[in-house]
């Protein structure tokens, strides 16, 4: 085996399917037969539509929960992106890549991780809430977190993705807590709905990319109906992701804070009812960054047109959007954590974790502009100067919000800019996320004229096809235990 393949899984063990010889290698937890296309293996819940008999297009949910003694409340939700059916992407549920960040984030919360495959965005439409609907009640009927169903969402991710998470707040607007879409690929339906606009939700998207236009008039446009919506777009971006995420994360926390009900049990106390949020209690910010620095002002005092510059929650926000969208190239803003490099890439957007109590070093690369003194601030907060000397600034991380995005405004004598802001995550303890062991090769009997595919524990399908020989179908398992499908052609 060259490796792994991200794909199909979940497969469902002890069942009888027609045409289908299914082998499995452990046992798994497995609700009754009514709910026979959920299961839980530890913290993991996974989820197949069993109405789509096609393994290699069927619909498949997974969900990582911090606990299962207390009540998970809320998953940050990732749709599945790239071309039709739509890519794996329940590894990120599973902690694999930056979901290990993702999860000890999520964890400061209360909330879990889930992720699909085979949903996609640009064809994401009520049936595919129904089917994610009908998942949580399986799931929460899978083990002892019953209240899954009962839950908000967070939805999440680029291009395919971010169409999910658009459609998902239009079909379904009482579950989704907040939502940030990036290079949103379609928007359906062209015309949001009223609930729908009453969700609080940050869009981005590239210069460059072909979402563009539709981000400036259906989301820019929506402000006309008094969405609680913002976008923006990153010059020089593409179809992409740079640095957004710096501003997504201090989003998703404030709007936990302003949304969820008070001492709420989802347990015992059934469905969340997530509070409203009034458009006049957050700030604007206008919508002419290509020419001029954007003008940004608590509702009640913005001067300009208030339904057309964009709306978010606070004075935080504002700073660290007005950062996103500079439509120059110098100066920039980066940080340190006990002399490492909060990295970002272009294009990605890496989650760096760091503890409280850390130094932190914020400094300024003017470039060719002629700074003569730089404001640093943790989100619209003030926490240092400098006029002279180095442009940077030494400090201690501490504990005012799990999601610390730091902002500057670099002046000159006739000119002040406004770097990218850079985000860390500060967390006391995060646990690891550990990938499962290799176990042992595994062999389904040989069956002639069928096709194998075989999945890990996690319900990842492990890359090959297997064929069909008098020795049977050979795989090598890449998880502490493994099943097999073997499917008639």
């Amino acid at each position: 085996m060259k490796g792994q393949e991200k794909g199909l899984g979940g497969r469902g063990a002890g069942r009888l399917v027609t045409g289908a010889l299914v082998l499995v290698a452990c046992c798994f937890v497995w609700v009754g037969s009514a709910h026979a296309e959920a299961r839980r293996v530890g913290l993991l819940y996974t989820w197949r539509n069993e109405l789509n008999t096609d393994v290699f297009t069927q619909e498949l949910i997974q969900a990582t929960v911090p606990d299962t003694t207390t009540p998970v409340r809320g998953f940050f939700f990732l749709g599945s992106h790239g071309g039709c059916p739509g890519a794996d992407n329940r590894g990120w549920a599973r902690g694999e890549g930056d979901g290990v960040e993702m999860m000890a984030f999520a964890k400061q919360f209360g909330w879990g991780l889930m992720a699909t495959s085979h949903m996609c965005g640009s064809e994401y439409n009520m049936k595919n809430t129904n089917l994610l609907l009908k998942a949580l009640d399986e799931m929460s009927a899978a083990g002892p977190n019953t209240e899954i169903k009962n839950v908000p969402l967070i939805p999440l991710g680029g291009s395919n993705s971010g169409a999910t998470a658009y459609t998902m707040v239009n079909t379904m607007p009482a579950k989704i807590l907040c939502l940030t879409p990036d290079v949103c690929a379609s928007f359906n339906p062209g015309t949001p709905t009223d609930a729908a606009l009453r969700v609080p939700g940050v869009f981005s998207t590239g210069e460059n990319d072909g979402s563009n236009n539709n981000h400036r008039t259906i989301v820019g446009g929506s402000r006309s109906r008094g969405s609680l919506w913002a976008w923006f777009e990153v010059k020089g971006m593409g179809h992409e992701m740079w640095r957004v995420s710096h501003l997504f994360r201090p989003f998703w926390e404030k709007c936990i804070a302003l949304r969820y009900p008070d001492n709420y049990n989802p347990r015992t106390d059934g469905p969340v009812a997530l509070k409203a949020v009034a458009e006049n209690s957050g700030w604007l910010v206008s919508t002419d960054w290509r020419t001029t620095t954007p003008t940004l002002a608590s509702y009640a005092s913005y001067s300009g047109t208030k339904s057309t510059a964009v709306w978010v929650p606070d004075q935080d926000i504002a700073y660290m959007l007005r950062g996103e969208v500079i439509w120059y190239t110098d100066p920039t803003l980066d940080l340190e954590v006990n002399g490492q490099l909060a990295e970002w890439t272009v294009a990605g957007d890496p989650f760096t974790v760091v503890q409280p109590g850390q130094q932190g070093r914020l400094f300024v690369t003017p470039g060719t502009f002629a700074w003569n003194r730089i404001e640093f601030f943790r989100g619209a907060t003030k926490i240092g100067e400098v006029t002279s000397g180095a442009p940077e600034l030494t400090f201690t991380l501490g504990t005012q919000s799990i999601a610390q995005t730091f902002t500057a405004s670099v002046h000159s004598a006739s000119a002040t800019r406004y770097p990218l802001p850079i985000n860390v995550g500060v967390i006391s303890s995060a646990t690891p996320v550990q990938e499962p062991a290799p176990v042992a090769v595994r062999r389904a009997p040989a069956t002639a004229g069928m096709r194998a595919a075989l999945y890990d524990v996690t319900g990842r399908r492990l890359e090959g096809r297997g064929q069909a020989a008098a020795s049977g179908v050979r795989f090598l398992a890449a998880g502490g235990c493994v099943e097999a499908v073997v499917r008639s052609r």
